[in-house]
Parts: C-alpha cells; structure tokens; sequence
C-alpha cells in the first residue's frame, strides 16, 4: 500500500507546474557567461486581486497541491480502516455502553444512535477521540440500532480543518434493546 501512496504522490507532483529559472552571468574582463537552469516543483503563486477579495495574500495559505495531497493521503488512510469488534450493552436503564476498536490512523469518531435502521432520524449522533461511549437518556424496553464511523482530518487551502468519512461499522448498525 506504502508504494501505491508514494507512486500517487510522484504523479501529482509531476503535474504541478514546473517552473525554469535562468540566472546569466555577467561578463568582465573577457570571461565567458554562463547560464544556470534551475527546475523546481512550484505551485503557482497565489496574486492578490483588490477586487475579488477571496485571493487575500497570507502567509499560511497552501497550495492546491499540498491540500490534494493531504486530502488523498487522508482518504487512503481512512477508507483502509473500517471500524471493528463494536460491541453494545445496555447493564442498566436507559442506558448503552458502546465499545469498538481502535483505528490508528482516526482522528475521531462518530457514534450514531437510531429507533430505525435506516437512521433517518438518529436520536444521538456525536463526534468523540474515545473508543468507549456510554449513552444515557434513552427510553427503556425499547430498541435501538448503534454504528460507529472513523474519520481523518486534513487541511484545506485556507488552512480549515476537513474531515473524511471512513465507512459505517455495519449498514443497520447494531441491534440493542435497552434495559
């Protein structure tokens, strides 16, 4: 997998515009001029436009390179890893505990609660960095369908934080009926 990410990145980097810088000598005194060429991988810059105020210059922008990069390495990291061994208990009333295993590349993880299985309306939908949740308020002698997602970050242009979406732990989610 380590070769197909690295053989990504060499294509990309071969389509970003390459630029040639010719620095000339000078001539004195009878010697030759030389000629330097110079190739680097360079992002177009970014020209501030008065009237279009979107293209103010910073420092910290990035290139759109930089973020289509950051962005598949994200999405090949994520889609990798599914979350596994997601496990729900209800010990007590109104109560869930939910547990799955670790992703390392995650950044986060979001839990979905729902009467449905289709998820339409789900009654708790939360982002956390755990890997054990317990979900309180919920209405006894009933069923609920749990799933469990993984996500990553990378940073855009403009240096906000995205995320991208792993798939679902399971397509109807896990089925509990609470105490």
């Amino acid at each position: 997998m380590k070769k197909k990410i690295i053989s990504l990145l060499f294509i990309l980097s071969l389509t970003a515009i390459i630029s040639v810088i010719i620095v000339e000598g000078v001539t004195t005194n009878n010697t030759t001029a030389t000629t330097t060429w110079m190739f680097q991988l360079m992002p177009k810059p970014t020209i501030y436009n008065p009237t279009n105020p979107t293209t103010t210059p910073t420092a910290s922008t990035k290139s759109d390179l930089e973020v289509k990069v950051a962005k598949l390495e994200a999405k090949v990291s994520i889609n990798q890893a599914k979350v596994t061994q997601v496990t729900v208990k209800s010990k007590s009333k109104k109560k869930i505990n939910v547990t799955w295993k670790k992703i390392n590349k995650a950044k986060g993880y979001e839990v979905q609660v729902s009467r449905k299985k289709n998820f339409k309306k789900p009654v708790y939908d939360k982002f956390t960095k755990k890997t054990k949740l317990t979900i309180k308020k919920l209405k006894s002698k009933k069923t609920y369908f749990v799933r469990v997602r993984a996500y990553a970050t990378y940073q855009d242009v403009n240096n906000n934080v995205q995320n991208v979406y792993g798939s679902w732990s399971k397509k109807t989610g896990k089925k509990i009926k609470v105490k």
